[in-house]
């Protein structure tokens, strides 16, 4: 049973090694996406016309929020908030927003509606740790005293 558990460990181990290894590949290529994009278009003499030129911006700035979306992933322990990736899909349907210029404005007011949701759930989730509940925490020894704690206390004693 203990030779199992040491080659489930092993196992993790290299798994998250070469979990890491990939993200730090995908974020050099997303970098020098960002910076090829930002070369391309910050020349606005050069820039054909204004319509690709927020094409440009706005694929920046989402490139950007996946990059800071794999940092917290990181240092998160792989785990990905999903605030970040509500902030991606605001920023998603905002680029859509401005580039559908030829479609109909029924399409524009869902695309609102969607963004208003997204920011309601967005509010929720921020709130919800003020409202989150209150944890009990065993302490380590063996007195098996009882503290009650917040998530940000949590952490300190952890």
């Amino acid at each position: 049973m203990k030779r199992m558990m040491r080659l489930v460990d092993k196992s993790e181990k290299l798994l998250d090694i070469i979990l890491g290894l990939l993200i730090v590949v995908i974020v050099f290529v997303l970098a020098e996406m960002v910076f090829s994009l930002a070369v391309n278009t910050l020349p606005l003499d050069v820039t054909p016309n204004a319509n690709s030129m927020v094409k440009e911006i706005s694929m920046m700035f989402i490139l950007l929020e996946i990059i800071v979306l794999l940092k917290q992933y990181i240092l998160q322990g792989h785990h990905i908030p999903i605030r970040y990736l509500i902030i991606i899909g605001i920023t998603a349907i905002g680029r859509d927003i401005l580039l559908a210029h030829s479609g109909s404005g029924l399409n524009v007011l869902f695309y609102t509606l969607a963004i208003l949701v997204l920011v309601g759930v967005l509010y929720i989730f921020d709130n919800a740790d003020a409202l989150h509940y209150e944890e009990e925490v065993i302490l380590s020894d063996d007195s098996d005293q009882k503290i009650s704690a917040d998530d940000d206390e949590l952490e300190e004693l952890l």
